[in-house]
């Protein structure tokens, strides 16, 4: 079925003004936000653990689902390499797959003063945090793991390779893949423990009047964000000049993916990788990312 979710946003709040001088005046404020993870009323949703370390076997990683009633929607490819459900899973999480983010406590503090007659000093400090991106959280749990493919080459590739297949160990051709790339799932791995982004921003503007109801104003913007969530492979191959996926399978014989398209992994191929057996991207997401951004205004 069609992916139906939900989730709840609350921000609770106190703030008030405090004079302290007929000069100067204080704007105080703490806000509490709880962003609960989407649920999907089917169910439709599957998460993968990197950390589990099957003890029988020692294969690393296991996917985490809501509950039972996931499996029947799964690639039977995900289901052969383990799966668990939420409450299986010990880490704490409900049917959203991740844990609810509940420090996000966001002070804010501002001051107006005033300089003489004529003139003001405005300033302000305030934590935020952005609600909970759908592209960020939902989508890679949602949609992306119900969209495996498979590839077959069906037809001679009406494209030449490049460099081509005359060095004998090229797996591109430019065109369609063959049938033994593309039968692995890719998948994403979000953070049980994935937090909301933090943002700080800050302003200093100066008001001046300069002639009956005509003012000018410098101002000073400014924001720090850290926190921001990226994204990372987890299967990535180390470096090496040793090549990949470039036999039938057997890690001898050379394959032609122009006109045989019989090239294959071996097992030697998928033991280079972090987690053989998951496709050759497993995006995985954290709070990775920061900025920064300052801008100086004025108006009249």
């Amino acid at each position: 079925p069609a992916m139906d979710v939900y989730n709840w946003e609350q921000g609770f709040f106190v703030q008030d003004d405090w004079k302290v001088s007929p000069r100067l005046t204080l704007n105080l404020g703490l806000r509490y936000e709880l962003v609960t993870p989407f649920t999907e009323n089917n169910d439709l949703l599957a998460n993968f653990d990197p950390n589990f370390v099957n003890p029988t076997s020692g294969q690393k990683g296991r996917f985490v689902v809501p509950s039972d009633k996931t499996l029947p929607f799964l690639d039977t490819r995900i289901i052969a390499l383990g799966v668990v459900t939420a409450a299986q899973s010990g880490l704490g999480v409900g049917r959203g797959l991740v844990r609810t983010d509940k420090n996000n406590l966001a002070p804010r503090v501002g001051f107006a003063l005033r300089l003489d007659s004529k003139s003001v000093l405005r300033g302000g400090y305030g934590f935020y945090y952005p609600t909970s991106a759908a592209q960020g959280i939902r989508d890679p749990i949602a949609t992306n793991p119900f969209n495996q493919s498979v590839n077959k080459q069906t037809k001679p590739d009406p494209l030449q390779g490049w460099p081509g297949f005359s060095h004998g160990f090229s797996p591109l051709t430019g065109g369609d893949v063959s049938s033994g790339f593309g039968g692995l799932p890719a998948i994403n791995a979000v953070p049980v423990g994935l937090q909301q982004p933090r943002i700080q921003q800050y302003n200093v503007t100066y008001e001046r009047e300069i002639a009956h109801d005509t003012s000018v104003r410098f101002s000073y913007l400014g924001s720090t964000l850290s926190g921001l969530i990226a994204g990372v492979d987890l299967n990535e191959l180390k470096p090496s000049d040793n090549p990949f996926g470039t036999t039938t399978g057997d890690g001898v014989t050379a394959c032609d993916p122009e006109n045989n398209g019989d090239c294959d992994y071996s097992p030697a191929d998928l033991s280079r990788q972090p987690f053989p057996g998951l496709g050759d991207y497993l995006l995985t997401y954290g709070n990775l990312g920061h900025g920064r951004s300052n801008a100086f205004q004025t108006q009249l």
